[in-house]
């Protein structure tokens, strides 16, 4: 078969979780014997693509873009096209719909974002912003569950029509995970959902030296104090530091929040704690006891997934649909009610502190982290696939 993967600026490895998994399932694909392209909307001159990187012409809605589209689709023969950006752009969703009328060609839309976490958990993104600002009113007021109601009634409204056109102009709609299927139907009310399927992310696998586990605890992520909630995770090692002084607490990563984040953790007076910066995570993976994931939403947290193949365990808040897959709550990690932080600095406290209950789980974690290896999530793709070509034959 020849396959199409579409992406919004190019698929590159360090672009993030997404880019990395297009690529994964395109080896994955080739290896098979199949032909893989890519098409992105928007081309970085400082970097090397993958030689069978393509770009649409232009940002601009229009026919020259579509005509773009049409003629790879017939010209490279295009069996399948897996749009990793339904959300990004409509235009795109739109143009696959009227291409698949007229080709042989089958149309999946992969949605990776939260569907309806982001306005469901709004009181938690916004709580260190409205404190800091003194807007404790309006804080308040966002913790009335009629509010947040009210406030997803409109964003239903909104976002309703993309959702739908997206499971309408699609062959099938991929999430991620049972909960996000759930946010689908509750934002777009479809009874039939035969079209939508499951297929969860992977981690690739890396191959690592031994891993000599320390006293590390680690969180990982882009820092802000919206989304990844870099505060409350700041908030919970100045809970556990004092009870645990021959450990250290690392943050992987930057972004935005960076600078107020290390003049939040001088004003916390934390000890033990190391700003590692945007680095390879897989080295403190081999070697760090404890995850930590503070986020106020996620789509399905591959740092979550990805610590457990290296024998971390997660103590994760519960905050979106993904979580209680990933963990069996007291076996393979623990999973906090948001936003608890006493409640996650004593399971930070009861890992750290009994050497057996994290031999236990941090082997429990590996093995459940097995059901999430490239070989299991793949055969699921290639079973889909089989599935879709096997109705279009009978079609004809």
């Amino acid at each position: 078969m020849n396959i199409l993967f579409i992406y919004g600026n190019g698929v590159l490895p360090h672009i993030g979780g997404i880019a990395n998994i297009t690529l994964s399932l395109a080896e994955m694909f080739r290896n098979e014997g199949h032909q893989v392209w890519y098409l992105g909307l928007l081309k970085c001159e400082t970097y090397s693509y993958d030689e069978n990187q393509l770009f649409f012409p232009t940002c601009e809605d229009g026919k020259e873009n579509f005509d773009y589209l049409f003629n790879i689709c017939k010209n490279k023969q295009i069996n399948i096209v897996i749009n990793q950006i339904p959300l990004y752009d409509a235009r795109i969703v739109h143009y696959l719909n009227k291409i698949r009328k007229e080709c042989d060609l089958i149309v999946f839309s992969c949605l990776h974002t939260p569907i309806t976490s982001q306005v469901e958990n709004l009181y938690f993104r916004k709580e260190y912003k409205l404190l800091k600002n003194n807007k404790k009113l309006l804080l308040w007021l966002l913790s009335f569950q009629f509010v947040i109601d009210f406030i997803f009634f409109f964003y239903k409204r909104k976002y309703k029509r993309r959702y739908l056109s997206i499971i309408n102009e699609s062959d099938e709609t991929i999430v991620l995970c049972k909960g996000m299927m759930n946010q689908l139907i509750k934002m777009t009310d479809v009874s039939d959902t035969s079209k939508i399927k499951i297929i969860p992310n992977f981690v690739q696998d890396k191959k690592t030296g031994n891993m000599q586990k320390e006293n590390i605890i680690i969180w990982c992520g882009l820092i802000d104090f919206d989304i990844k909630r870099i505060d409350a995770a700041l908030k919970i090692w100045k809970e556990c530091m004092d009870k645990l002084p021959d450990w250290s607490f690392h943050i992987l990563g930057d972004g935005i929040g960076l600078k107020e984040a290390k003049s939040l953790a001088r004003k916390l007076k934390l000890k033990n704690i190391v700003f590692e910066g945007r680095i390879d995570p897989i080295p403190f993976y081999c070697k760090a006891k404890i995850v930590t994931v503070t986020s106020s939403f996620e789509s399905f947290s591959l740092v979550t997934l990805e610590a457990q193949k290296y024998g971390c365990v997660p103590i994760v808040y519960n905050t979106f649909p993904a979580a209680s897959m990933l963990i069996k709550d007291g076996q393979t990690g623990f999973l906090i009610a948001p936003y608890e932080t006493k409640s996650f600095a004593n399971k930070i406290l009861k890992v750290a502190l009994e050497t057996d209950i994290f031999e236990v789980m941090s082997q429990m974690a590996i093995e459940s982290s097995k059901k999430y290896s490239p070989d299991v999530i793949f055969y699921k793709w290639k079973k889909l696939l089989s599935q879709k070509k096997y109705e279009s034959f009978r079609r004809k």
